[in-house]
């Protein structure tokens, strides 16, 4: 154990550091492909039926369009009925542009870059789309909060 240790420490080859610093480069696409033959790369992937992929095609974009579609109803008929113009409703029409923002960003590009096993859209992309989905999450989350807030001030003073 004792020799296991000191080697950690000198990080001497074959230690958890040479590791760390391997998988600390981030490699391009073209880069991992002129460095391993595309055979090699196309062998590690799982092969998905093609039934498969046009079932859960369906069902995904089915999912994504009921909720682009459902939310933005949502929206409109909060902003346009005078009578649903209530706090507690702008916040339920906040948490449908989340989820307007999750069902356009989040759903469609996590799903073909799981069915595809890579991701094939453009670089900035791969950073946004998660930035974006955590961010719709958290302002789901912070909604969440903002009614219940609100509807405890409601119930313990009614009348102020």
């Amino acid at each position: 154990m004792a020799a296991f240790l000191k080697r950690e420490k000198e990080g001497t080859p074959g230690s958890a550091q040479d590791d760390d610093a391997d998988w600390a480069h981030n490699v391009t696409l073209e880069e991992y492909l002129s460095n391993n033959s595309s055979q090699d790369v196309f062998d590690t992937l799982y092969d998905v039926p093609t039934g498969m992929i046009v079932l859960l095609s369906f069902l995904y974009g089915s999912i994504s369009v009921l909720a682009v579609i459902g939310n933005f109803l949502v929206m409109w008929v909060v902003a346009t009925s005078r009578r649903m113009q209530s706090v507690t409703n702008c916040y339920i029409a906040n948490l449908a542009l989340a989820d307007i923002v999750i069902g356009l960003f989040a759903i469609p590009f996590q799903f073909q870059a799981a069915l595809l096993q890579r991701w094939l859209l453009p670089h900035f992309m791969c950073a946004f789309c998660p930035f974006v989905q955590a961010l719709s999450v958290n302002v789901s989350v912070f909604t969440l909060t903002a009614i219940a807030v609100d509807r405890h001030r409601a119930i313990i003073t009614p009348l102020r």
